[in-house]
C-alpha cells in the first residue's frame, strides 16, 4: 500500500506511515486503487496517484451488490407474501364455508315453508270450523292445531271438568277430525271476596233476614253478624251461607233474642144460635076399666100415640168477639258502657277492621276512631256497629287512608 502523503510503500496492515507516521486509512470508507495501491476517499471518482477511475469499477460492484440484496430482499419479501397469501386464502375458505351453510340453512327453511303452505289447506279449514264452533259455544279461553293425520290438539284452559269435556264433544262432531287430544287444563276461579260477599247478603234479604250483616276476608271466611228471634232462624242463616260452595269458612257471630218474636193473636169462632128442634115422644097408655068374662073374646084396639111438642128454648144472646191481646211491653235492659264496648269492638274484629275501635261514653254514645283503606270498610264499620244490640248513636272519627 502506498501512503497518501509521502508516497512510500508501506504494508498493507500498517495503521501509520513509518516514514511520515500519518494514519493509512484517516477517511471513514477509504477505498484502494487495485492498480498502485493508493488510499483514496471513499468519495472519490479518480485514483490520486495514478488517475485510475473508480466510476466503472463502483457502478459494477454497486449493481452486482444491488443484485445480490434484491435477490436476498426478494426472498424474503416472496416468503412473507406467501404467508400473507396463504392466511388470505385460509380466511376466504371459511367465510365461503360460512356462507354455504347459510345458503343450506336458507334453503331448508325456504323448503320447509313451502311444505307448509302447500300442505296447510287441508288442514286450515278443520281449525277454523272447530274454533268457530268453540267460540260459538262461548269457550274462548280454548285453542285448536289439527296436524297432518287430522288430529286435533285442544289447549288452553277451562273453568271446571264439565267445561273440557264439552270442549272435546264440540270438535269431535267436526267432520274430518279423525281424532281428538285433549291437554286442556282445569283452571278453578276463585271468587272475589267483594263478590260473594255481596251475593251472600242478597240472598239473605231475599229469604227475609234483612238484618244479618255477613263479611268475607280474603281468606273467604264468611263472618255472620245479627239478631235472631229463635235457634230456628238461626240455623236458617247458617245454611243459606253454607249453601255457597265458595265459602271456606263460617264465623257465626249471630245473636239470639226471643223477644223479637211476636206471639200471633188467637181470634175464637162465633157459635152459631141454636134453633128450638120438636121431639116426637110416645104417649104413655091410657088406662081401660076391667074387662070382664064376656068382652074377653073382643080384640083390644092399640093405643094411639099422640105427638107431643115441647116449648122452645129462648134463643141465647150473640157472642161478642174476644179482643186480640195486646203484646206486653218489655223493658229491655241497657246494657253497661264497659259491656257495649266491649261487644262493639269484638263484632269489627270478627268483620275484619282491626284498625277500627269503638268508644262508648255513659249515654251509650259510640264513637267510631281509626283508619280504614276504603269508604266500603267504613260504611261495613258502621253497619256492623249498628247490628250491636244498645247501639244509639254513632259518631264518625274513621279516616280512609288509600294504600
Amino acid at each position: 500500500m502506498i501512503c497518501y502523503r509521502c508516497k512510500n510503500n508501506i504494508p498493507n496492515d500498517a495503521v501509520k506511515c513509518p516514514v511520515c507516521g500519518v494514519k493509512t486509512m484517516p477517511f471513514v470508507g477509504a477505498k484502494a486503487c487495485p492498480r498502485c495501491g493508493t488510499v483514496n476517499p471513499v468519495s472519490a471518482r479518480f485514483c490520486i496517484s495514478d488517475g485510475y477511475s473508480f466510476v466503472e469499477e463502483e457502478g459494477q460492484t454497486v449493481h452486482d451488490e444491488y443484485e445480490d440484496d434484491r435477490d436476498e430482499g426478494y426472498d424474503e419479501e416472496n416468503e412473507e407474501e406467501t404467508a400473507t397469501a396463504a392466511s388470505k386464502r385460509k380466511k376466504h375458505g371459511i367465510l365461503r364455508l360460512f356462507m354455504w351453510l347459510l345458503i343450506a340453512i336458507v334453503c331448508l327453511i325456504v323448503s320447509a315453508v313451502a311444505g307448509y303452505h302447500i300442505f296447510k289447506p287441508k288442514t286450515y279449514q278443520i281449525e277454523s270450523q272447530a274454533m268457530d264452533a268453540l267460540v260459538g259455544a262461548g269457550l274462548k279461553n280454548i285453542s285448536v292445531k289439527v296436524d297432518l293425520s287430522k288430529t286435533a290438539k285442544l289447549a288452553g284452559t277451562a273453568k271446571n271438568a264439565d267445561e273440557k269435556a264439552f270442549a272435546e264433544v264440540i270438535v269431535q262432531k267436526i267432520p274430518k277430525v279423525a281424532r281428538v287430544e285433549n291437554n286442556i287444563i282445569v283452571m278453578q276461579v276463585v271468587p272475589k271476596p267483594e263478590e260473594l260477599e255481596k251475593a251472600i247478603n242478597k240472598s239473605l234479604n231475599s229469604q227475609g233476614f234483612p238484618g244479618i250483616v255477613v263479611s268475607v276476608n280474603t281468606a273467604l271466611a264468611a263472618s255472620v253478624i245479627g239478631t235472631v228471634p229463635s235457634e230456628y232462624d238461626r240455623n236458617k242463616v247458617l245454611s243459606i251461607v253454607k249453601a255457597n260452595k265458595d265459602v271456606k269458612d263460617i264465623k257465626d257471630n249471630l245473636n239470639v233474642d226471643a223477644t223479637l218474636a211476636q206471639p200471633a193473636a188467637t181470634v175464637q169462632p162465633l157459635s152459631p144460635p141454636t134453633s128450638p128442634t120438636s121431639i116426637t115422644r110416645p104417649v104413655p097408655p091410657i088406662p081401660q076399666p076391667a074387662e070382664t068374662d064376656e068382652q074377653t073374646d073382643a080384640p083390644t084396639p092399640p093405643a094411639p100415640v099422640q105427638s107431643v111438642s115441647t116449648p122452645k128454648p129462648a134463643p141465647e144472646p150473640l157472642r161478642q168477639p174476644q179482643p186480640m191481646p195486646q203484646p206486653t211491653a218489655v223493658t229491655v235492659p241497657q246494657p253497661a258502657p264497659g259491656t257495649l264496648e266491649s261487644s262493639i269492638n269484638k263484632a269489627l274484629k270478627n268483620a275484619g277492621l282491626t284498625k277500627v275501635t269503638a268508644e262508648v261514653n255513659e249515654n251509650l254514645d259510640v264513637t267510631l276512631k281509626g283508619t280504614v283503606s276504603s269508604a266500603r270498610d267504613k260504611n261495613k264499620a258502621f253497619d256492623t256497629t249498628k247490628q250491636v244490640k244498645g247501639t244509639k248513636k254513632i259518631k264518625d272519627k274513621i279516616f280512609v287512608v288509600e294504600q
